[in-house]
């Protein structure tokens, strides 16, 4: 056992499997340790992060934020390992490692926590170096639950590049064009694509479903992803018809809340992946079936996915496309050559500086991280067709951080407008205000970061909004 300085301990929520603290049992150790009491040791591991040291927490974070509530400088540790891990190359040991110690004592996981966990662990295996009864001993359920769990990531796995040129063409790829992102000659491209290949996997979807199996059942048999299973099944229906399939209810109002993050749209694992319904819904309001729409900050691919699903066409872009159907562009440099103006684009771009990147918007200035969206919104106005529709989702931001990190002086006061500083970017370049819908950020979700806010008397900022513009 040794002692380690609180401020040095970093939660790593890559790793650490809460999603939410208990207020309750932090305030119950705070009652406890003003009485005298002595608590176990937290587990902690010391990582190489991308070159950085880091003390990372597997085990104890209510121990941890009661002891940082009284003002206390250490804490007592244990360490998992002596020597010090690679963060990249034992990232699932470490995840399960801190699921394993959070499901033995104190508040258990949440079933939320435990499938969040094991999404990420099989993500992350491409190679299935974990088994699914592996994942399951060390997270305490059986291995029939993590197969419901993990089925749809492991079935995108273990999917032939056949599925990749099904999902292209959906998009609206050429036969051309897929042949050099496969490698394939265009003739076999040309034979995958036929109507009957697609007309036997949509039959066989069918006769499943008949026999009492789910669309999720059948992409296992067939070795496809769940997304591409649906988008199959789906062919020939009305968006109406296809929300109402999906469960997902189009939104009727300016104000769009989800829970959650649908699991047929975007990549599990990606860092500030958003809900698939937002460009869903902003897919189904303002484009009709056909149209192309363009995604320039692709991220996680919800876009794409989103598209598919509704039966429109999708480029996408990103400067690391973590997807094959993702192409690799740098937005800020412009648009790159299009055959066909999209009739809409849309864009989640990147926080400003509340991610270290070495590259990107986020490691912009504020001023230059200003310049390139503006210059953005004006190639956007530009390559749209006529009427076409932008929707930019952007959030305010509070200024403690950026601030604390000498990015920011005082004189900026405690928060930027990042929504009316965009939304009169688009004026400027003539674009027609049509929407601003309300996307809030979770309150339960912000409480974490928040709490920097309380001790400053301040609001938690969760102001977030999809603004709508026409060409």
């Amino acid at each position: 056992m040794a002692k380690e300085k609180i401020k040095d301990i970093y939660i790593d929520e890559d790793i650490y499997p809460r999603i939410n603290k208990s207020n309750k049992t932090i305030n119950a150790y705070i009652e406890s340790l003003k009485a005298g009491a002595k608590f176990p040791p937290i587990e902690v591991q010391k990582i190489n992060n991308e070159g950085t040291e880091q003390i990372i927490l597997l085990d104890g974070l209510h121990r941890l934020e009661s002891h940082k509530e009284l003002k206390l400088d250490e804490i007592d540790v244990i360490f998992w390992k002596e020597e010090i891990l690679d963060k990249k190359e034992h990232l699932n040991d470490l995840r399960l490692r801190a699921a394993n110690l959070n499901i033995l004592h104190g508040d258990r996981l949440s079933y939320e926590d435990m499938y969040q966990t094991a999404r990420k662990v099989a993500t992350d295996d491409p190679e299935k170096k974990y088994t699914e009864q592996a994942i399951a001993d060390q997270l305490g359920v059986a291995q029939q639950t993590v197969h419901d769990w993990i089925a749809d990531i492991r079935a995108k796995q273990t999917a032939s590049r056949n599925n990749i040129i099904y999902r292209l063409s959906f998009l609206g790829w050429t036969q051309h064009e897929i042949a050099d992102k496969t490698g394939l000659d265009q003739s076999v491209v040309s034979r995958i694509m036929q109507n009957t290949e697609i007309g036997k996997i949509h039959n066989f979807i069918n006769d499943q479903l008949k026999k009492g199996n789910t669309i999720e059942q059948a992409a296992e048999k067939l070795e496809i992803d769940h997304t591409l299973a649906w988008t199959i099944h789906l062919e020939n229906k009305t968006d109406d018809d296809r929300c109402e399939k999906l469960n997902i209810e189009p939104k009727k109002f300016t104000t769009w809340n989800f829970t959650g993050c649908n699991p047929l749209m975007g990549k599990d694992t990606f860092n500030g992946r958003i809900p698939g319904e937002f460009p869903l819904n902003f897919i189904y309001r303002f484009t009709k079936p056909g149209d192309l729409v363009i995604d320039p900050m692709a991220g996680g691919g919800i876009t794409l996915d989103a598209c598919i699903l509704l039966n429109r066409k999708c480029r996408s872009y990103d400067i690391e496309p973590v997807r094959d159907e993702i192409e690799k562009h740098d937005i800020t440099t412009g648009y790159p050559e299009l055959k066909k103006k999209p009739n809409a684009v849309f864009c989640d771009p990147p926080y400003w500086s509340c991610v270290d990147y070495n590259s990107g918007l986020s490691s912009y200035s504020l001023e230059d991280y200003y310049k390139a969206i503006s210059k953005f919104i004006k190639d956007t106005y530009d390559i749209l067709q006529p009427n076409g529709i932008f929707g930019i989702m952007m959030s305010n931001q509070s200024t403690r951080i950026p601030i604390e990190k000498g990015k920011l002086t005082e004189k900026y006061g405690h928060r930027l407008e990042h929504i009316i500083k965009v939304y009169n970017m688009c004026l400027e370049v003539k674009f027609k205000p049509e929407w601003r819908i309300i996307c809030p950020l979770s309150n339960q979700n912000a409480q974490d970061w928040a709490r920097g806010e309380w001790e400053l008397g301040r609001l938690g900022e969760l102001n977030r909004e999809l603004l709508i513009f026409k060409k």
